[in-house]
């Protein structure tokens, strides 16, 4: 390109951006929503999980069982019949008293092996009540279960402790910061490529079909700006607000976590945090992704005549990135040289692996081979778009095929300049 080239590139570039912060799809959903998204998501996520929680441990759980049965486990029972989360109600066909919602659980209690009784809880675990029933259940039945051992080894002079034969104990090596950027890892990658997909969907519609709906298009062609040069500016401002919606989104879910880390708390075994040497790997794969999102997103948008075309044809193609990232976050998906090559896949892997720390030197380089390959593809046949004037300005309203000439060697002589 030459030095009037890229200075046109720039003026054009410009021009895009400041028309870009003038429409407010592109400050709504690229700056505002991530601002506010993740402290309101957080917020409203720890808000549900208290008040969830809270109102289940304020349930008291409908339970049954005959007096045959307490007569035959009577300390169960009676632990149960004295507990204030359980109340006891008749039931002559539990079955169908859960099936109705009218009972959590119902207990018998049938001969075990050895003939020692053994209590059967009858449950729906689809609702939320019969699970908490459950629980509380399982609660008494082990601390009555220690009990009875208590009471059977006493005269026997022996305890708990001293019959014990074999205790397994997990020990985990990996520090909190560690099991912090792993959790982080399954959800972080996911949810930037989904903005760096957003952060490019309506920039890139606007610059093609919102100026053919208002008409500068056709001034801007004939300006006489080379095509490589109105392809690159228009470039530019989509990447421009696709990397800003990463950095924006980055920011403020970093923020929202460091803010909200006391709500999970490292007695969970684990504190939240980025480490500093991943920013560079995820802002150069954010960097190539948003650039081929930016380009395959012009290149669509190119066939629309209006703005609710654009968007019904970019539509599709934003939820087709999001299934590749969800896909890598599946556990047991790993990083190697032949998933290196899977679109936006490999991007959220190669993330996933800079989060953890462990980053496949060879694997990590296909990635961004394949990301530049691509990329180049997607910018080829946005120029040869550009290059067909009639197609650029009637978009689908052309009668012959759109893609038509995109692949042969005449093209429109207007890219010539």
């Amino acid at each position: 390109m030459s030095l009037r080239g890229l200075s046109m590139t720039g003026t054009i570039f410009l021009s895009e951006i400041r028309s870009e912060l003038r429409d407010r799809h592109v400050i709504v959903y690229s700056l505002i929503v991530p601002i506010f998204l993740y402290p309101a998501l957080f917020w409203g996520l720890a808000q549900w999980m208290t008040y969830r929680e809270g109102s289940l441990e304020k349930q008291i759980s409908r339970v049954s069982w005959s007096e045959k049965d307490e007569r035959a486990l009577p300390l169960f029972f009676e632990a149960v019949h004295g507990d204030s989360h359980f109340t006891r109600l008749p039931a002559p066909s539990p079955e169908e008293a859960l099936t109705e919602d009218e009972l959590d659980a119902a207990l018998r209690v049938e001969a075990g092996e050895g003939g020692s009784p053994e209590i059967h809880v009858v449950l729906d675990l689809s609702r939320d009540r019969s699970t908490v029933a459950w629980r509380r259940l399982s609660e008494i039945g082990t601390r009555i279960r220690l009990d009875l051992l208590r009471e059977r080894l006493e005269p026997l002079g022996e305890t708990l402790e001293s019959v014990r034969v074999l205790d397994v104990r997990e020990e985990n090596i990996a520090s909190p910061e560690e099991m912090g950027r792993f959790l982080l890892s399954m959800v972080l990658p996911m949810i930037l490529i989904i903005m760096l997909s957003m952060g490019a969907m309506y920039p890139a519609i606007d610059v093609l079909v919102g100026e053919k709906e208002r008409r500068t298009l056709e001034t801007l062609l004939a300006s006489g700006a080379p095509r490589i040069s109105i392809v690159a500016g228009k470039f530019l401002t989509v990447l421009a607000a696709s990397m800003s919606a990463l950095v924006i989104n980055l920011a403020s879910m970093l923020a929202t976590i460091a803010h909200q880390v006391h709500f999970f708390g490292e007695e969970g075994g684990f504190s939240v945090g980025v480490p500093w040497n991943a920013i560079p790997t995820i802002l150069a794969a954010g960097l190539l992704l948003g650039a081929f999102f930016s380009a395959s997103m012009i290149l669509v948008a190119s066939f629309a005549r209006t703005f609710k075309e654009g968007q019904g044809y970019l539509t599709p193609f934003y939820m087709l990135t999001i299934l590749p990232a969800i896909a890598a976050s599946i556990p047991g998906v790993e990083l190697t040289t032949k998933t290196a090559w899977i679109p936006i896949a490999n991007v959220a892997l190669l993330l996933r692996g800079a989060l953890v720390g462990k980053i496949p030197t060879l694997a990590a380089a296909v990635v961004f081979l394949s990301l530049a390959l691509y990329l180049s593809v997607a910018l080829f046949l946005a120029r040869r778009v550009f290059a067909r004037e009639e197609l650029v300005i009637a978009g689908a309203g052309m009668r012959r095929s759109p893609w038509k000439g995109l692949f042969s060697r005449g093209g429109s002589s207007a890219w010539q300049s």
